[in-house]
Order: structure tokens, then C-alpha cells, then sequence
């Protein structure tokens, strides 16, 4: 019989997989009983459907299981030779064993074709491996040994690797290749490590059954080096199993130091796109790791990125992103997992893509470090919640951008660039309301107290000052650039802190840091108009020593700058406690007192002013850009005639970004079905420059 070697190219592949029914052939019957062995003749001849044969005829022929019989369960007994094995069948067999010691062995292939499942607890020993059309080649339980073969290859399917919930944690290492446009999809158990070294281009689905489905071998990565697909994860439910989460625990032997960039970083995901399914978890297992995302991204906000899946202070857990250089709309939450949230998680910016940050409840304990491309901080803001945008703060080195229309809890220390707004007008707060709760009307920390009377009728009162624990400070240092966008008076660029700012004194010669203002498209300013750009606690003089401005031309606008304190006190207000500090009986009360905020106002203020003549901006017209139907109703189209379009935003008359679009072709569509009726800017970024059109919504 002539050797088959299979798997070196594709290729190869699929002229084994056409020859394979050239071969002998024996139909799988199970007419005597339903054992595989060699003497009983369970197997018939396509050629001559009456005669029933024994498995010795077996040696040359390719076994074939399909929808011609009812004898689904299959027991093979001690050591069987078949030449290959296909399976195309619409109904659900299961191969198991008649007594240890049941082996399949032979020198060519399994192929499974038909939407049924091919569930084995016997091992494979065909030198061919196994090729997945479709439907599923399912372990039968954690303790299945390999029913693979030699190698895996997807041509569509599902593999199925030891979904049961016991917690023997069984590992699957069978070698995968996943064919350029195909889509591998396997499931992943509960207390299970899968090591399986992947080649190809296609894209990996992993469906993932626990909080203990192991990517790799504890502290040992999987070998993904010749495999360049992209990976999504997705929930994996299994009847009878309720996992902490679901999910997937990477493992590598890298061990990440601060200090030294590049230095310990795993990179099974460097060079692809993972996406979160919903309600997916991905931690990490114990030591400081860091773990290289070509690009990141979530379905939705019910995802969790997370640290070290245990309770513990000591692990850190650093995700690298945008090394794709790709724009990220992110929708996913960034923190702990578990209960304590002092598990310590960080994410690490690179690349020259932007990622915009928009769950309301992100706990990135262990900070964000924008080293290259930009970061937008966009939850919302949402008054009196204890997580938010970030969790705590943001360095911001040389390359790196940071802005967003968000919530920081934490300090922000800028080399590079401050962009409050998200690509418009907006306002980046930084105030720490994680471990300040609950929080003024004001948006800021502040002090209260409030009267607790026990069942003995004994009073005390009580006072606290609910500023929250963490620094929220805004540290701008020599040679940063903070762009403020201006539309009008009520509509422009604000950073608003609850900490102190800092102007760092220039010891490098790099220049003071500078505040860059912008004009807005679609801009209108008047002599007189003020724009409170910066508000905070106060200012950090002692380690300050000014900043420099720029300002934009505008039809002979001239600009001056103040610093100034605010003397105003804020009014008093009442609480309702929701969260009380004493636990009280049935026979205790607590009274509230008016809570007075006035000291934890905004003492500090950078107050630029219009003079002169009045500025509007003039929209431009060009040839090479046309927008129509305009008046629009529902749909607009818009055409470039030479460049590509690169994005388009459509703002109101405030300057406000209230739709946008990133677009790579000269011509799009845009649904306004959002819009309310009245006046917009349609502002077209193309690779020949911006262009601004008036556009009218019906």
C-alpha cells in the first residue's frame, strides 16, 4: 500500500482528500453488534451492499461512517488498522472504546464532512491527521486522548477539545493549520490547557467554557509564531456549569520589568487583531506579565480585559496595544477580575492609531502609558460612580497623545500632547470619585458630616472630608503641547481637575509647556468672549514656572491670557447617603446635616479672552467635493472627485462632532436618520486637505 504523507503544503492536502475515495471502501453498518474489531462483520461493500465484512479487509480501504444506518455508538476494540476514515453523515456517532488499549492506527487521513458530530474517546494514530469540513470532531471527555492524529487542518467545522467540567486539567497540544480564508472554531473546556501550535493565515475562533481555560502550558505561551490570522473569543456555554467567567488565562514564561522597554513582553498576539465577544473575560496567571495586542477590541461593554484572575497585590498585568497602528473604538471594560480591586492591570499605547476608551466602568489599576498614537478617554462621566473613564492615571510620553471628553481618576503626567475633546468639543475631567462616594452635584469631592443615634438614644455626629484618596493632579511638563479647539463662548475645549496643576520648571531647555488654541470648524467669535480652558484645585508654584500660548488668526481677533483665583463659594447642599459608614439595628437612625462644599472649589483658573473685530469661519467650497442630495433627508452622499475621502464629521453649529465616519474609497453614504432637523457642518477629510460645506437636514 503506498505511504501517504500529508500536510506539507495545502496543496498536498487536497490531493489526498480527492484520492481518498478512489481507495477501497467499507461502509460501517453495524448490523451484527456495534463492535469494531476483527472479526465481526459489521461493514459492508459499496460495490456489493449485501455482503457484510470483517474488519481485516479494513487494511487497505477507507472506513466510512454515514447516514445509512442507525448504529451510532461504536465500540472499537484493542488495536484497529484502517487506511483512512471518512465521515460524512448527518447524524451524531460516537467511537468509543470496548476495553483499554483501543487504537485507531493507519497511514492515511480522518475527514469529516456533514453537519453531525464525530465524537471520539479513541485514540488516532492516522499519519494523515484530520481534515474539518464541517460539523464537529468532538472529544468525548477530559480524559480522551488525542482523536486528532498527526495534525489538525480546517477547512471549516468545529473542533471539540474536552469539554466536560471536572478538573483534571487535560492538555490538547495536536498541531493546527487554519488555510488562508478559512475559519478555525474550537471549544475549549473548563479546567483545560490548550497548547496546539498554530500555522497559517486564516482567522481562530475560540470558544472558551470557564475562568480556567488555559491558553498555553502554565507560564508557557503557545507557539502562534507561523501563524498570522486574527482570533476572537466568544463564551463557550456548557449544560450544567457555572463558571466564575468565561474566558481564557494566558500564560507565558516572560516576566515584564518596568524599566526596560521591550524587555519580557509575550507576543502570541502581536502581529493580529483579538476581539472580545460578549461577556468575555481574558486575565492572565501570576507574576508581573506584559502582553503584546496588535489591535484590541470588543463587541460590546460586557467584555472584561483583566489582570491576575486570583485575589492579590502582588501581580501586575500590562497589555500593549496598537501595534497595528489601527483607529480603536473600544466598548469594553479594563480592570480587575474578581472581587478585590487591587488586582493590578495597565495598558500601554503604542502604534500611531488612536483608541478611544468609552466603558463607564474601567479600573485600570496600574495606569495607562501612552507611548506613541493617542488615547481618548470617553466614558460618561457619570456623577457619583466609582469606577469610570481610566480608574487611576495617565503618563504621557514625547510621542503619545492623551484626551477624550471623559473622567481620569487619577494624576496626569504630560511630556507629549493634551487633547480634551474627542476630535470636537469637549470637556476631560480628572477627579477621583472611585473611593469618593458619594460625591457633590458639583462633580467634586467634598465634606460632610451627619448625626448617628444608637438605640440607647446616645448621639454623635460625624465628619468626613469625601475627597477620595487618590491624586488627581495634571502635571504639564517642559516642551508638552495642551490644544484647546474653540467654536464660541459656550462651546470649547475645558480640563477640569480636582488636584493641583503643575507647569514643570524647563531644566532640559525643551521650552514651557505650551497651550495651543484652535479654531474650531464653523467657528464664531465676538470681542469679549471668554473661554475658561483650565480649572483646578490650585496651583503647584513651587515646582511651576509658567507656560507659553499660541493663539490662531482670526480676521483681526487679538488674544490675552490670565491666571486668576476664584473667590466664589459654592452652595450648600443636602445628601442622601447610600452607602452609610455605620452600619445600623432596626432601633438606630442617622440624620443627615447640610453638607457645605465651598472648599473644594476651583481656585485656579486659565481664562483666555477674544478682543477686537468679530471672527467667523468661511466654509469651503470646492469643486472636487460634492455632497448631495442638500437639504438631505435620511441619506447624503458624498463624492470626491480626485482624493480619497479619509473621514467625515458633521457638526452643529457649536461646533460640537455629533456624527462621524471613517471612510478609505472617494465615495460614501452617510445615514442621518440621527439628525434632528436644522443647520450642520459636513467636514470632509480627504488626503488633499479638509474641506467644510454647510449641509442642511430635513
Amino acid at each position: 500500500m503506498k505511504k501517504i504523507t500529508l500536510f506539507s503544503i495545502i496543496g498536498v492536502a487536497l490531493i489526498v482528500a480527492s484520492s481518498l475515495y478512489a481507495k477501497d471502501q467499507r461502509i460501517w453498518s453495524g448490523s451484527t453488534d456495534k463492535l469494531w474489531d476483527l472479526l465481526t462483520p459489521n461493514w459492508t461493500d459499496p460495490n456489493s451492499p449485501l455482503s457484510f465484512l470483517p474488519t481485516t479487509t479494513l487494511d487497505s480501504a477507507t472506513a466510512i461512517f454515514d447516514d445509512s444506518t442507525d448504529s451510532l455508538k461504536v465500540k472499537v476494540v484493542g488495536r484497529m488498522i484502517a487506511d483512512s476514515m471518512l465521515v460524512n453523515s448527518t447524524k451524531n456517532y460516537l467511537i468509543d472504546i470496548n476495553a483499554t488499549g483501543a487504537e485507531i492506527v493507519g497511514n492515511g487521513i480522518l475527514i469529516k464532512r456533514g453537519t453531525g458530530t464525530f465524537e471520539m474517546n479513541v485514540k488516532s494514530s492516522l499519519l494523515g491527521g484530520t481534515i474539518i469540513y464541517e460539523g464537529r470532531v468532538k472529544m468525548y471527555n477530559q480524559a480522551t486522548p488525542n482523536i486528532f492524529g498527526a495534525k489538525l487542518l480546517f477547512k471549516g467545522g468545529i473542533a471539540n477539545f474536552a469539554t466536560t467540567s471536572s478538573s483534571t486539567y487535560p492538555s490538547v497540544s495536536v498541531p493546527i493549520e487554519i488555510p488562508t480564508g478559512e475559519i478555525a472554531t474550537v471549544e475549549l473546556s473548563r479546567y483545560s490547557f490548550w497548547s496546539s501550535p498554530i500555522t497559517g493565515s486564516g482567522d481562530l475562533q475560540i470558544n472558551a467554557g470557564g475562568e480556567r481555560t488555559y491558553l498555553g502550558l502554565k507560564n508557557v505561551a503557545p507557539d502562534w509564531k507561523a501563524f498570522t490570522g486574527n482570533v476572537k473569543v466568544d463564551k463557550y456555554v456548557m449544560a450544567g456549569v457555572s463558571p466564575g467567567f468565561y474566558g481564557l488565562i494566558l500564560n507565558t514564561n516572560r516576566t515584564f520589568k518596568d524599566s526596560l522597554d521591550g524587555f519580557g513582553i509575550d507576543s502570541t498576539f502581536y502581529n493580529r487583531k483579538l476581539m472580545l465577544g460578549t461577556g468575555v473575560t481574558i486575565g492572565a496567571e501570576s507574576g508581573n506579565r506584559a502582553y503584546a495586542v496588535g489591535e484590541l477590541n470588543s463587541a460590546d461593554s460586557t467584555s472584561l480585559l483583566g489582570g491576575y484572575y486570583k485575589d492579590s497585590t502582588t501581580p501586575k498585568c500590562y497589555y500593549f496595544v496598537g501595534g497595528l497602528n489601527s483607529d480603536v473604538v473600544y466598548p469594553g471594560r479594563i480592570g480587575y477580575i474578581g472581587s478585590k480591586a487591587y488586582n493590578q492591570v495597565g495598558i500601554i499605547k503604542i502604534g500611531t492609531g488612536t483608541y478611544t476608551l468609552t466603558n463607564n466602568n474601567n479600573m485600570i489599576t496600574s495606569s495607562i502609558a501612552v507611548r506613541d498614537g493617542r488615547v481618548l478617554i470617553c466614558d460618561k462621566n457619570i456623577k457619583g460612580n466609582k469606577n469610570g473613564g481610566t480608574g487611576y492615571g495617565v503618563y504621557v510620553r514625547k510621542a503619545g497623545i492623551i484626551g477624550g471628553t471623559g473622567r481620569i481618576a487619577g494624576t496626569v503626567d504630560v511630556y507629549g500632547t493634551l487633547q480634551p475633546g474627542a476630535d470636537g468639543i469637549g470637556t476631560l475631567t480628572l477627579s477621583d470619585s472611585i473611593t469618593a462616594n458619594p460625591l457633590s452635584i458639583h462633580g467634586t469631592p467634598f465634606k460632610y458630616s451627619f448625626t448617628y443615634t444608637n438605640a440607647s438614644a446616645k448621639a454623635a455626629t460625624f465628619s468626613f472630608q469625601n475627597g477620595g484618596l487618590r491624586t488627581t493632579d495634571l502635571i504639564l511638563r517642559e516642551g508638552s503641547v495642551s490644544e484647546f479647539e474653540i467654536a464660541n463662548a459656550n462651546a470649547y475645549d475645558k480640563v477640569n481637575l480636582t488636584g493641583k496643576i503643575r507647569f514643570s520648571k524647563d531644566t532640559v531647555a525643551a521650552g514651557k509647556p505650551k497651550l495651543k488654541i484652535k479654531l474650531a470648524a464653523g467657528y464664531s467669535i465676538h470681542d469679549g468672549d471668554k473661554f475658561e480652558i483650565i480649572k483646578a484645585k490650585y496651583l503647584d508654584a513651587t515646582y511651576s514656572d509658567g507656560f507659553d500660548i499660541e493663539y490662531p488668526a482670526a480676521d483681526g481677533v487679538t488674544w490675552s491670557v490670565e491666571t486668576k483665583a476664584d473667590t466664589t463659594v459654592l452652595p450648600k447642599e443636602e445628601l442622601t447617603f447610600t452607602d452609610h459608614v455605620v452600619t445600623l439595628t432596626n432601633a438606630d437612625s442617622a440624620a443627615v446635616t447640610v453638607v457645605t462644599t465651598d472648599s473644594m472649589r476651583y481656585s485656579y483658573k486659565v481664562v483666555v479672552t477674544a478682543h477686537g473685530g468679530t471672527g467667523f469661519s468661511k466654509p469651503s467650497v470646492d469643486n472636487n467635493i460634492s455632497i448631495y442630495p442638500n437639504p438631505a433627508l435620511g441619506e447624503v452622499n458624498i463624492v470626491s472627485a480626485n482624493a480619497a475621502i479619509s473621514s467625515i464629521e458633521i457638526m452643529n453649529l457649536q461646533g460640537q462632532v455629533i456624527l462621524r465616519k471613517e471612510v478609505r474609497s472617494t465615495f460614501t453614504k452617510l445615514n442621518l436618520d440621527k439628525l434632528s432637523t436644522g443647520v450642520y457642518y459636513a467636514k470632509v477629510v480627504t488626503l488633499s486637505g479638509t474641506k467644510v460645506q454647510k449641509l442642511v437636514v430635513q
